[in-house]
C-alpha cells in the first residue's frame, strides 16, 4: 500500500519576481498569483488589488480548514457492527436426534434421560449480549413463555457460544441450567403429545435488537 502525505500550501512574497505572490507546496504545481503591472496609485490598480486581496483571503480560509484549522469529531466507524448475530442453534432431544447432523423431527419425553435435553448455539458479538430460551404453541415469539435468560460475553459462562442442559418434567414444566425453578407450560397443551416450538434468541444489551431461530418439538 502506498501512503501519501499531503502538505499544506504556503504563500510568500518574492521581490525578485516583481512583487509576485507565489503559492508553494507539494500540491501547488507551481501555481503563481501575479500582480499585474499597473500605474501605481491608479484606480485600476486599486480595484485589481482589492480583488486579489479578497481572493487570497478566501483561499487562505479554505487552506486553514483543509489543513486541520477548526475542531472536528470522529464519527463511529460504520464497518463495525456491535449488535449480536446468531450463527447457529441446535437441540439434542430425548431420542439422541441432533439438529446439527439430522433433519429428523424432534421429540422430548420426560421419562427418557430423566427428561434432560441439550440446547447449544454459536453467536458473533463484539460486546456482551443476552441469550433467551422460550417456548410457544405457535411459531411466533409473541406471548412465548421464557424458560431461561442469561448474559453472555468475555469472562462469563457463555461467550461466542454456549450450551444448556434443560429438563422437561412429567408435570409439564421446563427448566434450563441456572433457572431458579421450573416454569409451568401446561396451559400450552391441549393434548399429549403436543407440538410446540422452542426458540432461542440472542439480544443486544443496549437496544431492542434480537436475532432468533426455533424448532418444532413434539412434547410427549
Amino acid at each position: 500500500m502506498v501512503t501519501r502525505i499531503l502538505t499544506c500550501p504556503r504563500y510568500f512574497h518574492n521581490p525578485r519576481q516583481g512583487g509576485k505572490e507565489v503559492l508553494t507546496g507539494a500540491n501547488s504545481g507551481g501555481i503563481q498569483l501575479i500582480r499585474p503591472n499597473l500605474a501605481p496609485g491608479s484606480i485600476a490598480e486599486v480595484q485589481v488589488m482589492k480583488k486579489i486581496t479578497f481572493g487570497l483571503v478566501i483561499v487562505a480560509s479554505l487552506v486553514i480548514v483543509g489543513c486541520g484549522g477548526g475542531s472536528s469529531s470522529a464519527a463511529p466507524d460504520p464497518s463495525y457492527n456491535y449488535t449480536p448475530a446468531l450463527h447457529s442453534y441446535h437441540i439434542l432431544d430425548s431420542y439422541d436426534t441432533d439438529t446439527d447432523y439430522s433433519n429428523a423431527p424432534l421429540a422430548l419425553n420426560p421419562y427418557l434421560y430423566y427428561g434432560l435435553f441439550e440446547v447449544y448455539w454459536t453467536a458473533n458479538s463484539l460486546e456482551d449480549y443476552r441469550v433467551r430460551v422460550s417456548i410457544n404453541d405457535r411459531p411466533s415469539l409473541s406471548d412465548s413463555v421464557e424458560i431461561h435468560n442469561e448474559r453472555c460475553g468475555a469472562g462469563l459462562r457463555c461467550d461466542q457460544g454456549g450450551s444448556l442442559i434443560c429438563e422437561y418434567g412429567a408435570n409439564l414444566t421446563l427448566s434450563c441450567d441456572t433457572s431458579l425453578e421450573p416454569v409451568d407450560i401446561s396451559y400450552l397443551f391441549y393434548t399429549i403429545p403436543e407440538d410446540l416450538y422452542l426458540f432461542l434468541e440472542v439480544c443486544d444489551i443496549d437496544s431492542p435488537y434480537c436475532e432468533y431461530d426455533y424448532y418444532p418439538v413434539t412434547m410427549e
